[in-house]
């Protein structure tokens, strides 16, 4: 992949879990999933915004998660997503090197993980 590029695994422990339920990670509409982590190209239209989604599904689609189309928002305090339902939430503050998930991000993931847990670090490379 060529170009700016979002790198964020999500969350380690949400892959190993889908992993070891016989689950699938699986990317698309540009992303690419790369061992461990997605591969989200720059949106030219969307200022901070990049393109395409990853999906985590395990229990016979029990569970199905789908972050897509990433973007920075706030001069880059926030990072929004669209979930599956099409809408576009806060999914996590951006402090440092750090994502925190924010309330309407545990809520996307079904409280799996509680509002303020510690993603994975969200990085953007050319």
């Amino acid at each position: 992949m060529t170009g700016v590029v979002l790198r964020w695994g999500v969350k380690r422990s949400l892959q190993e879990y889908v992993r070891s339920a016989g689950g699938a990670i699986e990317a698309g509409d540009g992303a690419v999933w790369d061992d461990d982590e997605a591969l989200f190209p720059a949106d030219p239209r969307i200022p901070g915004g990049f393109r395409g989604f990853v999906r985590f599904r395990a229990h016979e689609g029990m569970l199905d998660w789908t972050v897509a189309e990433p973007r920075f928002e706030k001069d880059r305090a926030e990072l929004t997503v669209r979930g599956r339902d099409g809408a576009r939430i806060v999914f996590a503050t951006i402090v440092g090197d750090e994502a925190r998930l924010t309330v309407d991000g545990a809520l996307m993931l079904g409280g799996f993980y509680a509002t303020g847990t510690v993603m994975d670090t969200v990085s953007v490379r050319p």
